[in-house]
């Protein structure tokens, strides 16, 4: 199984994590761990133009 989610930026959704789960013999699919395969840093786009103006 795997999943993935948005984030709100302020401005539009961004992707902000992927995953999948771990299964295991016995244990329904969805299984006890989550594994990212990828993660980000979501920040507002207001902080987003005060970052680019700060470089």
């Amino acid at each position: 199984m795997s999943g993935d989610e948005w984030a709100w930026d302020g401005k539009s959704f961004v992707h902000s994590l992927a995953y999948i789960t771990e299964g295991c013999r016995e244990i329904q699919l969805g299984g006890p761990r989550m594994l990212p395969t990828f993660v980000s840093e979501v920040k507002a786009y207001k902080d987003k133009e005060n970052d680019s103006h700060n470089q």
